[in-house]
This record gives C-alpha cells, structure tokens and sequence, in this order.
C-alpha cells in the first residue's frame, strides 16, 4: 500500500507491504501477518517521521476493530523478510524501517515476554518530564492551567505511546495560548526516535 503523498509530512513516497507469512522477529510469537514499512534507501528523516504517523494510524484502526498489533524495530530479521518480499522489495531503492504484526490477542504469553510487558513496557515518565515550556526542556508545561488543561487527553494517549526499548524519545513543547505544540526527539537515534515522534503525532492527532 503506497500512502496518499498529500497526506505525508514530506516529499519521498512511504509505502506498507503486506506478508501473510511467519517472519522471524521477537517478541511476537505464533503471528503470520504483518506489515513492512518502508521508506527509500537514501535517508530522508521527515519520511521516517511519515512512516510512524502513517503505521500508528493503521494500528488505531485495526484497534478499532478488535484486532491487536506489535510494532516490532530490533527484533525484525531484515533477511527473512526481504526473503518473503521476493521482488516487491528493490535492496538498491528501499529501506526496512520497522514491522508491525497485526492477529489476534493469545492467552499464551512466554514467560520472557510476560516480564518485559508487565515491568518495562508499562513504565512511563510523567508528564512533567515529556512536556515543556522551553525548547530547552527545562519548565514543564503548566498542565492545570488554561489552555494548557483542556489537552489532557492529548498528552496522556502520547504519554502511552510505543517506542523501541520503552526508550519515550519524544518532548513536546507548547507554545503560549496553546495554539501550537511542537514535537522533538530527544536524542540522536536517525530510525527509531522519529519513528517515534510520528507515532506521538498521530497519536495527538487522533
């Protein structure tokens, strides 16, 4: 699925292929279809941005319909599924950025997993630590206080959202009267911090 370029942050074509096929990747166990997000070869930072807002909209639907998703970074094997692609993926033109499985919820869960799920993914930062006044990340935004109260939802449904290893890369800083919230990675990673921002972004959109 190539996504709508009017609809992307910037200029290079994004696209999401689908596998209906086991791939090797972790964490996800007994899953056999999946999503590749792929952006092109030659590294372009606002399409790594378009390729977490674009694949956070498709789990939010597939949430709609009951349907559970993973996204998976590290854990791909990049071999195996350019293997399953065959010649949809072209290795002069095209880049792997993440996977995301999508199936339904197993009561089955290794041990393993269990752990990680139930102590490190559940581990958030508070807001004051996500959220500033000042670019240089020093004066948490002033939640209680109008405008600033009325987004709660907005910073609680980002506060939540995935990243790789839990690692919460994302600020976001509030401009006064709120009528403008700029969104920035916090450290140096060229993949999985602005696929995380633009998991933030589609999530605030939403």
């Amino acid at each position: 699925v190539w996504t709508d370029p009017k609809k992307l942050l910037g200029s290079k074509p994004i696209r999401l292929e689908y596998i209906r096929e086991p791939l090797r990747v972790w964490p996800v166990v007994g899953c056999h279809e999946f999503l590749v997000a792929i952006a092109p070869k030659e590294y372009d930072r606002t399409a790594i941005l378009d390729v977490g807002r674009s694949l956070q909209k498709v789990v939010l639907h597939a949430t709609r319909m009951g349907l559970a998703t993973c996204w998976i970074g590290p854990g791909a094997d990049h071999k195996s599924i350019v293997t399953k692609m065959g010649s949809r993926f072209d290795e002069a033109k095209d880049h792997i950025i993440c996977v995301c499985a999508i199936g339904y919820p197993s009561w089955y869960i290794p041990t393993a997993i269990s752990l990680i799920v139930g102590r490190v993914q559940r581990f958030r930062y508070p807001l004051q630590q996500l959220f500033y006044a000042d670019a240089k990340f020093k004066n948490p935004l002033p939640f209680e206080e109008p405008p600033f109260k009325r987004f709660e939802r907005c910073y609680e449904v980002c506060r939540w959202s995935p990243s790789s290893f839990n690692a919460q890369p994302v600020r976001v800083v509030g401009q006064p009267a709120g009528r403008r919230f700029d969104f920035y990675g916090a450290n140096s990673s060229k993949y999985y911090t602005p696929v995380a921002v633009g998991i933030w972004m589609s999530n605030w959109e939403t």
